[in-house]
C-alpha cells in the first residue's frame, strides 16, 4: 500500500511530512548508534558496539560478538494532541563463547550494555522531541552446548515525549 501525502500536510510540529520520521524509528536510531560506543578501544569489556543492527541477526562469525535493537511494543497516551509513546526496547547481545566461559562472557556484556544505561536518561531524538530512557531488565538465554554464542536480552522503558 502506498500513502500520498500533500505538499502541504504538516507533521504535528509545523515540519513538512516529507522530511517526517517516526519518533520510534529515530529512538531505535539513538540506541543503535550509542550501543556502537560499547567497544574496549572506548573503555568498555566487550565490543558489542562493533556490530549493531536494528534487526535480530543470526551470530555469523564465531570470533565477533553482535547486538540488535528491535521495537516490542509501544502505545500512545490518551487525550493529547502530541501524545506521550511508552515503548518496550529489546537489546539483544550474542557473545561468541565456549562452555567454560559462557556465563562470564554474556555477563560482562550485560554489564556493558547497563552501564551505558546505568542511569535513567533524557535524550533529544530530534528538535522538540525527547526520550526518556531506563533499563528495565536482562536474562542470559539457555543456551544449547553446540552453540558457538551466548545470547542475552536487555530490555529498556523508554518514554517518547513531544512539548
Amino acid at each position: 500500500t502506498t500513502f500520498e501525502v500533500a505538499d502541504n500536510a504538516l507533521d504535528p510540529l509545523g515540519l513538512p511530512m516529507s522530511t517526517y520520521t517516526p519518533r520510534t524509528t529515530l529512538l531505535l536510531q539513538h540506541l543503535q548508534t550509542r550501543l556502537q560506543t560499547l567497544t574496549v578501544a572506548g573503555g568498555y569489556r566487550t565490543n558489542v558496539g562493533n556490530n549493531v543492527s536494528l534487526e535480530r541477526e543470526q551470530a555469523q562469525d564465531a570470533d565477533a560478538p553482535l547486538a540488535s535493537v528491535r521495537m516490542l511494543s509501544f502505545e500512545y497516551s490518551d487525550g493529547q494532541v502530541l501524545p506521550e509513546r511508552t515503548c518496550q526496547v529489546q537489546i539483544e547481545v550474542a557473545v561468541p563463547c565456549t562452555v567454560a566461559n559462557a556465563g562470564p562472557e554474556v555477563a560482562e556484556a550485560i554489564e556493558d550494555v547497563f552501564e551505558l544505561f546505568r542511569v535513567p536518561t533524557s535524550v533529544a531524538l530530534t528538535t522538540g522531541v525527547e526520550a526518556y530512557i531506563a533499563t528495565a531488565e536482562s536474562a542470559a538465554l539457555e543456551r544449547p552446548e553446540t552453540a558457538i554464542a551466548v545470547l542475552a536480552q536487555i530490555g529498556l522503558v523508554a518514554v517518547i515525549s513531544e512539548p
